[in-house]
């Protein structure tokens, strides 16, 4: 019969508890349906397909789409005021700040939205993201490709697609 070894339980470490606000959402939706307590996503968005016909119509070099961010933040144990700032990254890395609020979390279990509709700071088509901070660190990244649509040769040659 062999012998029962003495271990020794080694108790795991544990990082420092570190109290909210905690990001719960970051996307890009077709549309957000508000409601008191709650938000309906519709058809979340990474990619769009844009005309060139609607890149020249462009003024100021700003092109509103029909698209909707939202952010959603838990207040997790945290009571106070945060501020969130969103800044539009263009394909070529140049970036601009595009949305700002300040969050206040009244209680330990409070949720924060922010909507925002989509407004590009048009460059070309490409990579665009656009960075989340909270109390100027970055936690969260939503991408946004933009592309002009292809038409594929066999859908031009015979007509039909």
């Amino acid at each position: 019969m062999a012998k029962a070894r003495n271990k020794k339980m080694i108790e795991p470490s544990h990082p420092p508890v570190q109290t909210g606000p905690y990001l719960a959402a970051a996307l890009i939706a077709e549309k957000i349906l508000r409601e008191p307590d709650a938000a309906t996503i519709v058809r979340v968005i990474d990619k769009i397909g844009i005309s060139p016909e609607t890149v020249k119509d462009i003024k100021d070099d700003m092109l509103g789409l029909p698209l909707t961010i939202l952010l959603s933040f838990r207040s997790g144990g945290y009571i106070g005021k945060s501020e969130l700032v969103l800044v539009q990254v263009g394909p070529s890395g140049n970036s601009m700040p595009c949305g700002l609020a300040n969050l206040s979390f009244e209680s330990t279990i409070d949720t924060k939205y922010m909507m925002s509709q989509v407004v590009l700071k048009w460059e070309y088509e490409g990579d665009y993201s656009f960075d989340v901070f909270l109390d100027h660190k970055l936690v969260s990244r939503i991408p946004l490709q933009i592309e002009f649509p292809r038409l594929s040769l066999a859908k031009h040659e015979t007509g039909r697609s």
